[in-house]
């Protein structure tokens, strides 16, 4: 085996914590997957949108391009404890993809699957979170959609 060159070792930082952080900005993304699994509780249904970084319209966010973001929505069910309360956020969320996107709803029908492909303009921030042990890192938001011009 010996010496050999490892493209992109040089500039690594080693294992973070499991996810891209993007800069705060806006990004123009398509979506290349859709997948969705109950919550262990079975009360509310978890979307994962696989998004790829098609363009960055800030320099800051120059070097995300192609890299892959994962956005959550939750999807409480009626028998979630705090449906009554909450449950408004994940249709206002969708609402706001499925305007941005473009994808066509008729009445309540949601057909996931058409996402794939579909391209928008999101603001993305950075806010404070933590992981699955409780130590503190930071962590990426959605707050707002576009759509592409």
């Amino acid at each position: 085996m010996g010496k050999r060159k490892i493209p992109g070792i040089g500039k690594s930082k080693g294992m973070q914590s499991g996810f891209t952080l993007f800069p705060a900005g806006k990004y123009l993304f398509e979506i290349v997957k859709h997948e969705e699994k109950e919550s262990t509780k079975g009360t509310s249904t978890i979307h994962t949108f696989r998004l790829r970084c098609a363009e960055a319209f800030a320099d800051a966010g120059a070097d995300m391009v192609d890299k892959l973001y994962f956005h959550r929505m939750i999807e409480m069910h009626e028998d979630h404890s705090s449906y009554e309360e909450y449950a408004y956020i994940f249709v206002d969320e969708l609402k706001s993809l499925i305007d941005a996107t473009g994808l066509v709803v008729k009445g309540d029908m949601v057909n996931f699957d058409e996402f794939e492909g579909k391209t928008f303009v999101a603001t993305v921030a950075q806010k404070d979170g933590q992981d699955a042990e409780g130590n503190k890192r930071k962590e990426n938001s959605i707050t707002k959609y576009e759509a592409e011009k």
